[in-house]
């Protein structure tokens, strides 16, 4: 599956030893970086991120994780801005992510808030390095 990206959530195809190995059976992850023929993913429930090759993941059906859930959340704000790469900065009272991205019209702006509606907290953008935006996005 070489078409992964930053943000797609993925499972560990059952058949691969890693499932077994490091507990990943039924759980599902975001893609938080990929190279070639390996991707990294985060798995919130265990709180580790683990290399797999990408033969050994598939990608999870749309509706099959809440885009309301935290995975979701990232998912969607990552593929919304077309990241290209990531952090999550601790917050006490909210959740801060921080995306490296290209140009974005004020369109994807609205659909960020419409789709954390309530959720909504803060959206700051900034220049970064040549060509790249810094997007600091602060929700609930």
């Amino acid at each position: 599956m070489s078409d992964l990206k930053l943000g797609d959530l993925v499972y560990c195809r059952p058949s691969y030893s890693y499932s077994r190995e490091l507990d990943l059976r039924g759980r599902i992850g975001l893609v938080v970086e990929t190279r070639k023929g390996d991707c990294k993913v985060f798995y919130d429930d265990l709180g580790s991120s683990f290399w797999l090759p990408q033969e050994s993941v598939g990608r999870v059906r749309p509706g099959e994780v809440s885009p309301e859930s935290f995975l979701g959340t990232l998912s969607e704000l990552l593929h919304l801005l077309e990241a290209t790469a990531f952090e999550l900065e601790p917050d006490g009272r909210h959740r801060r992510l921080v995306v490296r991205h290209e140009a974005i019209s004020y369109r994807v702006l609205d659909r960020i808030r419409d789709f954390l509606g309530p959720r909504f907290v803060d959206l700051k953008l900034a220049p970064f390095g040549m060509g790249e935006i810094q997007s600091t996005i602060e929700f609930k």
